[in-house]
């Protein structure tokens, strides 16, 4: 079973934001993409790097963007992965799910 995968990058997320920001800054130049608040990207890095503020989820975890996140985590979820409930941000649709062997995992979409 392989899911329709349309990109995967990594995200980071730091409580203290703008120090975060700050820090991959000295490492990897101001990102291309920010809302200066909560989000920021970095394509300097292989796979893209994501800083979100969010603490109330894993600090970090695999983004997969897919074509249809309900489908997409309905059929982890037939495979033994806890899914999490699809949540609206501004410009997507996201599902955080944990592998069985427990392997954070946010999907998204348009």
């Amino acid at each position: 079973m392989g899911l329709e995968v349309l990109g995967a990058s990594v995200l980071v997320n730091a409580a203290a934001w703008q120090q975060a920001r700050d820090d991959l800054a000295l490492l990897l130049g101001d990102p291309p993409v920010s809302d200066g608040a909560s989000w920021a990207s970095y394509d300097a890095v292989a796979p893209r790097l994501n800083l979100g503020d969010e603490t109330d989820v894993p600090p970090w975890a695999l983004m997969v963007k897919v074509p249809d996140t309900g489908a997409a985590a309905t059929a982890l979820a037939d495979r033994g992965w806890s899914a999490g409930d699809a949540t609206r941000g501004g410009h997507e649709t996201r599902v955080w799910l944990t592998s069985p062997a427990g392997l954070p995992v946010v999907l998204y979409a348009p």
